[in-house]
């Protein structure tokens, strides 16, 4: 009987070729991204070879020219081998208790897709840096923005926040809080930034952006975004640059507006205090042999104790707190600094393995027990 079109896909979709042919696109994604990262830095590498869905790899240059040989990049390859996984399993395999042990395995592997994927969608990663009795409930994000806008008499805290998905894909953002609608002109990744001659008494601070090329270590970047300030008629208000850390202030019929642009700031469902830092170095040097903090972690109205050190994070409800690095003020005061993770899926990969192993272990030792057998009665 011949196979209809939808029946020659699925059996394509579940075939061993399409698991070898993604399997090797996966290594010459690491081999690549791996040499790569030397030039471009980590986390590009993991933004251009893993975390998108074609990657353009270098094939040569020329003095005027580049060229790229796109490929599937690894979210396209790990779809196209959960799909896989799934297809083989439900068309090629048939349930027998001899192959118990194989449907396990399977399913380990396709638990472990499934956590990287949540991982990579619904991850957080940052750092908080506090001095001794100083406590904090939010963390930031080393790499993602977002830009606060503020009128006269708001805090921070309690205003809308403009997310970086806005700035990226240069849209316009209005709110009723505001008589001004601001329009995102362009996004630099990585730009420098130079004071610029003031033009009117209206504007406080104005700087002028320069794109350059980014740092390898991409925490080093400084982003910049150029924007146009409109009225609610859509009239010109003005044109402006805004750089991190750096607020822009103007004033506009009487009332002042604070534009600034910072690391993303997200939350923790705690507090945490910082009790004491300590800090040991190995004898006649400065380098650092250990380093810990004690805190204390908040909670409605509870109050726990923890130290954390280098290889003892603090981990709680699905956020855990590494000890990352650390700074000494004029005055001796120290300041630590936590890297804080947040993974829906930390546990994820711990089960999936568990299953794998279990599954092999299901399978192969009834095999190695019927080879003994079959051997001894050659022998015997």
């Amino acid at each position: 009987m011949k196979k209809t079109l939808s029946q020659k896909l699925l059996d394509f979709g579940a075939s061993h070729g399409l698991t070898v042919v993604a399997l090797l696109f996966l290594m010459i994604l690491t081999i690549v991204g791996t040499i790569d990262q030397k030039y471009i830095g980590l986390y590009q590498a993991q933004k251009k070879y893993f975390d998108s869905a074609v990657a353009h790899i270098q094939i040569f240059e020329t003095s005027t020219h580049s060229f790229y040989l796109p490929v599937p990049g690894g979210f396209t390859v790990m779809s196209v081998l959960f799909v896989n996984l799934i297809l083989a399993f439900v068309l090629k395999f048939k349930f027998r208790w001899r192959s118990f042990g194989l449907w396990v395995s399977h399913l380990g592997f396709m638990l472990l897709l499934v956590g990287s994927f949540i991982t990579f969608q619904y991850s957080q990663d940052g750092h908080v840096s506090i001095f001794e009795k100083e406590q904090a409930s939010s963390f930031t994000s080393y790499h993602d923005n977002e830009m606060l806008v503020k009128s006269d008499g708001q805090d921070y805290e309690d205003i809308a926040v403009i997310p970086q998905s806005f700035l990226t894909q240069k849209k316009l953002f209005a709110s009723p809080d505001f008589d001004i609608q601001i329009k995102i002109i362009d996004y630099y990744k990585n730009s420098d930034a130079k004071l610029r001659n003031l033009l009117t008494p209206d504007i406080t601070q104005v700087v002028h952006l320069d794109e350059i090329d980014m740092e390898i270590e991409h925490e080093k970047n400084q982003q910049g975004v150029l924007i146009e300030v409109l009225n609610y008629k859509g009239e010109k208000v003005g044109d402006f640059s805004v750089f991190l850390n750096n607020p822009l202030e103007f004033n506009y019929r009487g009332k002042s507006y604070t534009i600034l642009l910072r690391r993303l700031h997200m939350g923790m469902p705690f507090t945490v205090r910082l009790e004491k830092f300590v800090r040991e170095t190995y004898p006649g040097t400065e380098t650092p042999k250990r380093f810990e903090s004690t805190v204390t972690v908040l909670e409605e109205g509870q109050e726990r104790e923890v130290v954390i050190s280098m290889n003892k994070p603090l981990r709680h409800k699905g956020f855990t707190l590494f000890q990352s690095a650390f700074a000494t003020t004029e005055n001796g005061q120290y300041q630590s600094t936590l890297a804080v993770v947040r993974n829906p899926a930390e546990a994820w990969p711990y089960f999936s393995c568990l299953f794998i192993f279990l599954g092999m272990v299901i399978h192969f030792i009834p095999k190695l027990f019927r080879f003994v057998k079959r051997r001894n009665k050659e022998n015997g």
